[in-house]
C-alpha cells in the first residue's frame, strides 16, 4: 500500500480514538479536582455541666462577695452552693459552682486571683454530686458543752471509728447564759449504718462524760 493510502486509514483511527481519549482525560480531570469528603463526627457536645469547688480567704473588706458573683458571671457558670463566714478577721467562703466550659475552670481562677489581690484562693474540679452511703440513714448530732480544747477531735474520732461519716459540720462559741463560761456548740450532718448505731452511741456517752457535754442525735426521716 502507497504511503497516499495508509495516511486516509491513519486519520480514520486517529479520528476514532479521539472520542475515548477525550473521555479518559475527562475523568481524570474530574478525578484530580474531586475534593476527599471530610470525616462526619459523630461525637456531639457534653451537654452536662462542669463543677468545681473554689475556696477563698482574706482579710475581711466590702465587696467581696460581689468580686466574686461578678467574675463568675462574666463566665456564665452558675453558684450552686456555698458556706461564707468571718472567721476573726478574715473572710472565707467555699463555692460549689458548675459551668459549661471546662476551660473556663482556669480562666476564672486567674481572674478571681487578679481581682482579688492578697487572697488565698484556689480552684479544684470536681464531679456532680453523688449521694454517698445512700443505704445508710442520715442522722442530725448536736453538741453543747464548756468550751475546751479537744472536743470536736473526740466526737469526730468516735464517729469515724464505727464508720460514721460526716457530711457537714458547723461550730461556734457563745457565752453561756447565767453561766458565766464559754460554751462549745456543734451541729451537724452524719450518716451511719444500723449496726453501729449502739457503738457510735456508746462512744459519743463516753465524750459526754469526758468533757461534761450533752449530746443529741436526732434521725432524719427518709423521702
Amino acid at each position: 500500500m502507497s504511503l497516499s493510502a495508509r495516511i486516509p486509514a491513519l486519520l480514520r483511527t486517529r479520528t476514532t480514538q479521539l472520542p475515548a481519549l477525550a473521555r479518559l482525560t475527562t475523568i481524570a480531570c474530574s478525578t484530580q479536582n474531586a475534593r476527599t469528603p471530610e470525616p462526619v463526627s459523630d461525637a456531639s457536645p457534653d451537654p452536662r455541666p462542669h463543677h468545681a469547688v473554689v475556696s477563698i480567704a482574706g482579710q475581711d473588706r466590702t465587696g467581696i462577695v460581689n468580686t466574686f458573683t461578678n467574675a463568675v458571671q462574666h463566665y456564665k457558670a452558675n453558684i450552686e452552693e456555698s458556706k461564707m463566714a468571718i472567721l476573726g478577721g478574715d473572710f472565707a467562703m467555699i463555692v460549689y459552682v458548675s459551668m459549661e466550659n471546662p476551660q473556663d475552670a482556669g480562666a476564672l481562677e486567674a481572674m478571681l486571683n487578679d481581682k482579688l489581690p492578697g487572697f488565698s484562693i484556689t480552684l479544684r474540679t470536681t464531679t456532680a454530686p453523688a449521694e454517698e452511703h445512700p443505704e445508710q440513714p442520715m442522722w442530725t448530732i448536736s453538741v453543747e458543752a464548756p468550751d475546751q480544747p479537744g472536743i470536736a477531735n473526740a466526737v469526730s474520732q468516735a464517729l469515724a471509728t464505727h464508720g460514721g461519716h460526716v457530711h457537714e459540720m458547723e461550730t461556734e462559741t457563745n457565752t453561756a447564759p447565767f453561766a458565766g463560761y464559754a460554751l462549745f456548740v456543734l451541729n451537724g450532718r452524719v450518716s451511719m449504718a444500723d449496726s453501729e448505731l449502739d457503738n457510735i452511741s456508746e462512744a459519743l456517752t463516753q465524750v459526754e462524760e469526758k468533757f461534761g457535754a450533752s449530746i443529741t442525735l436526732d434521725q432524719i426521716s427518709r423521702k
